[in-house]
């Protein structure tokens, strides 16, 4: 039920705005013109994807903000991001993986220690 509110909910916030999948697919795709900060507010996640169309990643990249954690990626090279990496907003996104890698775990997880942060470090005074 939140997937269809958030999905309805960002679909009246925007005109123009389009659900490119049917309401009940998961993931459940949204295409809009542009993102703004009543659509980050709108957007609560529940399998909810917002795609928008950018011409020039740079301008793509712009766009993403402290709360954005992974970026996932399709049709550019490693070492093609690493060039980018430096129009980055700063504190924007914490992992950079493929399409389809986004939720491959490691014991660093959205520029967490996961081992440090669950364990007890034992120290002198």
């Amino acid at each position: 039920m939140d997937r269809l509110t958030t999905l309805f909910r960002l679909l009246e916030a925007q005109p123009g705005a389009r659900a490119e999948t049917p309401p009940g697919e998961l993931p459940t795709r949204v295409w809009m013109p542009h993102l703004g900060d009543e659509e980050r507010r709108l957007h609560a996640g529940h399998g909810v994807l917002i795609e928008l169309d950018r011409a020039d990643l740079r301008e793509a990249l712009s766009l993403l903000q402290p709360s954005d954690q992974t970026i996932g990626y399709f049709g550019y090279e490693r070492e093609e991001w690493l060039e980018l990496l430096s129009w980055l907003p700063t504190h924007a996104a914490d992992r950079l993986v493929p399409i389809g890698s986004a939720l491959s775990f490691s014991p660093v997880w959205d520029g967490v220690d996961l081992v440090r942060a669950f364990t007890r470090t034992p120290f002198l005074v």
